[in-house]
């Protein structure tokens, strides 16, 4: 009977192991030091309209995700309030236009906020 507990217990001990292991790696994230959305400051419509219309292509701490040209970590100190608008509003390279997709007020909260990114 022994060798029978020993041998359950030896196949459900690595799953609990495997398991613990899971979960410190996904928890390994979670202490990062990179400005994630929810620490972003500024404009709560701004970072709103962020979130739900630029997060997918310059990430949730504004590193960017498609090349280096997305990262708009300093992007204030790149570009002017008027740029940043006249590129989101016509895209380019890359970047899709959104006057389609956000209302002029939209894209100027999103400029004015983007432009004090610095």
């Amino acid at each position: 009977m022994t060798k029978i507990r020993s041998t359950a217990m030896s196949r459900t001990v690595p799953w609990k192991l495997l398991a613990a292991a899971l979960a410190l790696i996904a928890l390994a994230g979670c202490g990062s030091q990179s400005k994630s959305s929810a620490s972003l400051e500024g404009s709560k419509e701004a970072i709103a309209l962020y979130n739900a219309r630029c997060i997918s292509c310059h990430a949730s701490d504004l590193s960017g995700k498609v090349g280096p040209d997305s990262d708009l970590r300093t992007v204030g100190s790149r570009m002017t309030k008027e740029a940043i608008a006249k590129q989101i509003t016509n895209g380019g390279d890359i970047m899709p236009a959104f006057a389609s997709k956000l209302s002029a007020d939209d894209i100027d909260k999103l400029a004015d906020w983007l432009s004090k990114q610095q």
